[in-house]
């Protein structure tokens, strides 16, 4: 990604699958951690909104469950299908 100069939509994608496989391994902090800075990118990358951006805010959320932080992992989840919808409309979400 350096060598062509950075791409904040590849660093985003790249922390996404990163923040997955370390919740697979069990290392939920570090999956969470990763997952806030594929947001940071994404959102650098696409702006506020996008399918994207949601994508990984469900990750997050599911990370956070696994945490035992039920509360957070709910609004997160809300933010990501409030913007699916708002992005993708009602029949893209069935």
């Amino acid at each position: 990604i350096a060598r062509i100069g950075g791409d904040p939509a590849i660093e985003g994608s790249l922390a996404n699958h990163r923040s997955i496989i370390a919740s697979v391994l069990g290392k939920h902090e570090e999956a969470l951690d990763l997952c806030a800075e594929a947001i940071m990118w994404r959102r650098g990358a696409f702006g506020a909104t996008h399918p994207k951006i949601a994508s990984s805010l469900q990750n997050c959320s599911y990370f956070l469950s696994d945490l035992g932080r039920h509360e957070e992992a709910l609004d997160l989840a809300k933010q990501a299908f409030e913007m699916r919808l708002e992005l993708l409309g009602p029949q893209r979400l069935q």
